[in-house]
């Protein structure tokens, strides 16, 4: 609970490297947060999905996006894939949006980062954002 904290005060100061992609029916938003003397990298992740009103299975696609998503991030990091060592899904209160920390340990920013996520409940596609 205290590292969640931490880590949702540091990235309200941050700004940091970040970029969007999405299509009609997910957007994705990303954002680096680093913190002053952390090894580790932390990106912010937000998954907007495009839902009709009248969608009927939203808790099914919740518990979904919370607890099977681990496998759906990665970094490219000089054109190699780089698997973050922790997914923390962050409860925000935003229907249809749903949004996770990423950690990868160890790592160091580039500027020609990628980071990628492969959807399974939503699209099936794959979204690529470049951080700027």
């Amino acid at each position: 609970m205290y590292l969640i904290m931490a880590v949702l005060l540091f990235m309200g100061c941050s700004k940091n490297r970040g970029g969007q992609n999405g299509d009609d029916q997910i957007t994705l938003q990303v954002q680096q947060v680093k913190e002053k003397n952390a090894e580790d990298l932390a990106f912010r992740i937000r998954v907007f999905a495009h839902l009709p009103a009248d969608f009927k299975d939203r808790k099914q696609l919740n518990e979904k996006m919370e607890y099977g998503i681990d496998s759906c991030f990665f970094r490219l990091n000089r054109g190699k894939q780089e698997l973050p060592n922790g997914v923390i899904p962050v409860a925000n209160g935003i229907k249809d949006c749903f949004e996770y920390v990423l950690l990868f340990s160890g790592s160091v920013a580039d500027k020609n980062d990628q980071l990628v996520y492969r959807d399974k409940y939503i699209s099936g596609k794959t979204y690529q954002v470049i951080l700027k």
